[in-house]
């Protein structure tokens, strides 16, 4: 009888036990409220109770346990949004798979936070994906602003800011974003250009683009004069004819008249310009006319000196 007795307070206190982790798991998937405080500690009572009661029922357990992965669950997401670094969309979306396989009420706070979330950034990462694919339709300024929306955003989204940062590099002459078509680099100043808007049938060696080559041939053109004159240096002189010889000497005759003519005349003007200058420098520079002594307006103290006829 007494073994009977204590097997049946056993049944009492398994019943019980049973009963309170029924109401707790109700409590749990019932739920919603951002405060996670109330249901982990209900959680963390029920779970000593079960410990203390010393029963195994299978169902209560399994019961207990999902509830317990439950609230988990709600605690991840807490730290994932309140943390001090953006969260990614994947990181979201594996959170929405994980909270869907738990059957998370779309009522739940934190399963409606992650949905917010998620779609603010789809809806940004759609936009900028259509942009990154446009080739250079959107202006500059606007894919500025897209820039910067996205990194405002809750969601960090690194793919697409990545690509929208480069669809802002504009390349080759006619100023487009990069794409898949065939480009080459110039020698001297590494833009890349396109194959066809630079109309070459091929890629070659060396590309040189055609805002450098003016420097390209001035740093060139002082190794051809050096060139001619080393060249030059190896030629062979000859002798003129007499007629050359006689027809030199007229002209040199002929033109120091006239080289002196026109020295004479850029002497003179030289002359004349430098006069000019010269006193148009002294004109403005000349100093005022001023009196050496103040002007006496009383006289008394020269009164011994002025001679005057009685």
């Amino acid at each position: 009888i007494e073994a009977k007795d204590v097997l049946q307070e056993v049944v009492d206190v398994a019943l019980e036990c049973k009963t309170c982790l029924t109401d707790i798991v109700k409590f749990e998937s019932c739920y919603l409220d951002k405060d996670l405080h109330v249901i982990s500690n209900k959680l963390t009572i029920t779970l000593k109770a079960r410990e203390a009661a010393g029963v195994f029922d299978r169902q209560s357990n399994s019961a207990l346990d999902f509830a317990l992965a439950r609230n988990l669950w709600r605690v991840r997401v807490s730290k994932l949004l309140e943390g001090l670094t953006k969260p990614t969309i994947g990181q979201i979306q594996n959170y929405l798979k994980e909270g869907l396989l738990m059957n998370i009420s779309p009522k739940d706070h934190y399963r409606q936070k992650l949905m917010e979330l998620n779609r603010i950034g789809s809806q940004w990462a759609d936009v900028a994906k259509k942009v990154v694919l446009d080739s250079g339709a959107l202006s500059l300024d606007k894919v500025f602003e897209l820039i910067a929306e996205g990194e405002n955003l809750p969601v960090y989204l690194e793919k697409e800011l990545k690509s929208l940062r480069a669809r802002s590099m504009l390349y080759c002459i006619c100023r487009k974003p990069y794409d898949e078509k065939a480009m080459i680099a110039c020698y001297q100043c590494d833009e890349w250009y396109h194959i066809d808007c630079v109309k070459l049938l091929s890629a070659p060696e060396i590309y040189i683009c055609a805002a450098c080559k003016p420097q390209a041939e001035e740093s060139s053109t002082p190794q051809n004069v050096d060139g001619g004159r080393t060249n030059a240096e190896f030629l062979e002189p000859k002798t003129p004819s007499p007629k050359h010889t006689n027809s030199r000497k007229k002209l040199r005759k002929a033109e120091p008249g006239l080289a002196q003519k026109m020295l004479a005349i850029a002497n003179n003007s030289s002359v004349f310009d430098c006069s000019s200058g010269i006193d148009n420098l002294w004109w403005h520079n000349r100093k005022p006319f001023r009196r050496a002594a103040k002007k006496r307006t009383v006289l008394d103290s020269l009164c011994p000196f002025i001679y005057t006829q009685q």
